[in-house]
């Protein structure tokens, strides 16, 4: 089973899970608000038909674009809506239990129209907290991060790379949205540009737009790019040509060689790390023929694998993919409090192993849900230094 497949079934999962609270919590609302309520009924039964509908489209259909504006909105109230949903649930089954408890099995008119009137008020907090929270969007950060390399020449000291991750093509990251952060980056005028994966969403055609945006993208010693997994929902190869036509130089398990100030600096890119094609077979075949007295960087998209390379011998490898963990609850002594968490202690920020170092960018693009909490999009500036030097 492929990633994708895997990506498709959990959605479809995710999506039954959300239609089964959508009818438990209508059985539970239907019941308080008795026979005697028809026409609050029937506009209640009406949201929830439409926050379900958005449900399949978030699960099934995402990739489809809406108009400007729509889908992000639309999602922001189903979230809300979802949250507060929950919350309502919670409340009715402890007070149901309180009315057990008391041997009170029926609900007495005051009470009903209290919890009808939570009911109202559920609705209109999630549409006008959807309307508030989509104008209040966080800027993209521009992070500096200098990266002490052992073995890395004099001449390379203060080497600048500028880079951007997962921008996600799509219908939540337009061309105008592309624009701002190619602009932004050419203004941080580094020395070379890495490009590490998630280009697109999930198809082809999202690189049409994309590529007309990164066309004007300007380092003196190039940008470089290798695939993410988002290029494999769709065709990577016709993804990865378009890209080249539009003047990236994608490494797909291929290295190239830059000489700023006439040191050689080795660039090696993976192919994304997936079911079938490993982190060690991916790696031999990008660094076949590479003198390994180069000092390297690797554009590595997932940063699971920072054990392999580490075994290799790698100095820097570049990774994307978390998105920061997209929605952080919190920050507590450097560590990040996401549901990301859950799948992986890697996040943000740089990580090292033996003489191997890993920086992972937030990246600037989103995916699943169109939104950020306290995890802005990030474009990185990292600063090569000579290890030891002043």
């Amino acid at each position: 089973m492929n990633e994708h497949t895997t990506f498709r079934l959990i959605s479809v999962l995710v999506l039954l899970l959300t239609l089964g609270m959508h009818v438990l919590a209508w059985r539970m609302l239907r019941e308080v608000l008795g026979t005697d309520a028809t026409r609050r009924r029937s506009a209640l039964l009406g949201v929830f038909v439409l926050m379900s509908t958005v449900a399949v489209y978030i699960a099934l259909f995402s990739g489809y674009p809406l108009p400007p504006g729509v889908a992000k909105t639309a999602i922001w109230v189903f979230m809300l809506w979802s949250l507060l949903l929950a919350l309502g649930m919670g409340m009715l089954w402890l007070h149901r239990r309180r009315l057990r408890s008391l041997e009170q099995p029926t609900v007495d008119e005051k009470r009903r129209e209290l919890l009808l009137t939570g009911a109202s008020g559920l609705t209109i907090l999630t549409f006008g907290g959807a309307v508030f929270d989509v104008s209040s969007e966080e800027d993209v950060e521009v992070v500096y991060k200098s990266i002490a390399i052992r073995r890395l020449p004099a001449k390379l000291h203060g080497l600048r790379i500028g880079m951007i991750s997962d921008i996600h093509s799509g219908p939540f990251m337009e061309k105008k949205d592309i624009d701002r952060y190619v602009t932004r980056l050419n203004a941080l005028n580094t020395d070379v540009i890495l490009l590490p994966g998630d280009f697109i969403q999930n198809r082809n055609e999202e690189a049409d737009p994309l590529c007309e945006s990164l066309k004007v993208l300007r380092a003196p010693y190039g940008v470089y790019g290798s695939t993410g997994n988002h290029e494999f929902f769709a065709d990577a190869d016709q993804v990865s040509r378009e890209l080249g036509n539009a003047g990236i130089i994608m490494l797909r398990n291929e290295h190239r060689i830059i000489d700023p100030h006439g040191e050689k600096l080795a660039l090696i890119g993976l192919d994304d790390v997936r079911s079938g094609h490993p982190f060690p077979a991916l790696f031999r075949k990008a660094a076949r023929g590479l003198d390994p007295a180069i000092p390297n960087i690797t554009l590595c998209h997932k940063p699971y694998y920072i054990e392999e390379a580490a075994e290799y011998g790698l100095d820097l490898m570049v990774s994307g993919h978390t998105h920061g963990g997209q929605i952080v609850l919190a920050r507590l002594f450097g560590a990040v409090l996401t549901p990301a968490s859950l799948i992986s202690g890697y996040i943000e920020g740089l990580y090292s192993l033996d003489a191997t170092q890993m920086y992972i960018t937030r990246g600037v693009g989103m995916t699943g849900l169109p939104i950020r909490v306290n995890c802005p999009p990030e474009i990185t500036v990292i600063t090569l230094v000579k290890a030891g030097a002043d």
